[in-house]
Protein backbone atom coordinates (compact mmCIF):
# COMPACT_ATOMS: atom_id res chain seq x y z
CA UNK A 1 0.00 0.00 0.00
CA UNK A 2 2.65 2.49 1.06
CA UNK A 3 4.82 1.73 -1.98
CA UNK A 4 2.08 1.71 -4.66
CA UNK A 5 -1.11 3.56 -3.73
CA UNK A 6 0.35 6.53 -1.90
CA UNK A 7 2.82 7.49 -4.66
CA UNK A 8 -0.09 7.51 -7.10
CA UNK A 9 -1.92 10.11 -5.02
CA UNK A 10 1.29 12.13 -4.67
CA UNK A 11 1.70 12.16 -8.46
CA UNK A 12 -1.98 12.78 -9.13
CA UNK A 13 -3.48 14.70 -6.18
CA UNK A 14 -7.23 15.03 -5.98
CA UNK A 15 -8.66 18.39 -6.95
CA UNK A 16 -11.44 18.26 -4.40
CA UNK A 17 -11.95 18.45 -0.67
CA UNK A 18 -11.22 14.70 -0.49
CA UNK A 19 -7.50 15.53 -0.79
CA UNK A 20 -7.53 16.27 2.95
CA UNK A 21 -8.79 12.72 3.57
CA UNK A 22 -6.03 11.34 1.33
CA UNK A 23 -3.46 13.20 3.44
CA UNK A 24 -4.95 11.77 6.65
CA UNK A 25 -4.96 8.32 5.03
CA UNK A 26 -1.29 8.76 4.09
CA UNK A 27 -0.42 9.70 7.68
CA UNK A 28 -2.31 6.67 9.05
CA UNK A 29 -0.63 4.32 6.56
CA UNK A 30 2.83 5.55 7.54
CA UNK A 31 2.03 5.25 11.24
CA UNK A 32 0.93 1.64 10.72
CA UNK A 33 3.91 0.92 8.44
CA UNK A 34 6.29 2.30 11.10
CA UNK A 35 4.71 0.07 13.79
CA UNK A 36 3.30 2.99 15.79
CA UNK A 37 0.18 0.85 16.27
CA UNK A 38 2.09 -1.16 18.85
CA UNK A 39 2.08 1.66 21.41
CA UNK A 40 -1.02 3.10 23.07
CA UNK A 41 -0.08 6.63 21.97
CA UNK A 42 0.52 5.57 18.38
CA UNK A 43 -2.69 3.57 18.21
CA UNK A 44 -4.64 6.49 19.63
CA UNK A 45 -3.24 8.79 16.91
CA UNK A 46 -4.22 6.25 14.25
CA UNK A 47 -7.78 5.97 15.58
CA UNK A 48 -8.15 9.76 15.88
CA UNK A 49 -6.89 10.22 12.32
CA UNK A 50 -9.35 7.64 11.03
CA UNK A 51 -12.19 9.38 12.85
CA UNK A 52 -11.28 12.68 11.16
CA UNK A 53 -11.50 11.12 7.71
CA UNK A 54 -14.82 11.64 5.91
CA UNK A 55 -16.23 13.61 8.81
CA UNK A 56 -19.53 14.10 6.95
CA UNK A 57 -20.09 10.33 6.73
CA UNK A 58 -22.35 8.34 9.03
CA UNK A 59 -20.73 6.35 11.81
CA UNK A 60 -22.19 3.71 14.06
CA UNK A 61 -19.94 4.77 16.98
CA UNK A 62 -18.49 8.13 17.96
CA UNK A 63 -14.77 8.62 18.31
CA UNK A 64 -15.00 8.83 22.08
CA UNK A 65 -16.92 5.53 22.20
CA UNK A 66 -14.25 3.81 20.12
CA UNK A 67 -11.39 5.15 22.21
CA UNK A 68 -13.10 4.37 25.50
CA UNK A 69 -13.82 0.81 24.36
CA UNK A 70 -10.09 0.43 23.76
CA UNK A 71 -9.33 1.89 27.21
CA UNK A 72 -7.46 4.79 25.54
CA UNK A 73 -8.07 8.34 26.67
Amino acid sequence: MVEKVLPHFESFPLLSSKQADVELFRDICFRIYNSERKTAEGFEKIVKGAIEMNSSGKRKYSGSEILSSLAIR
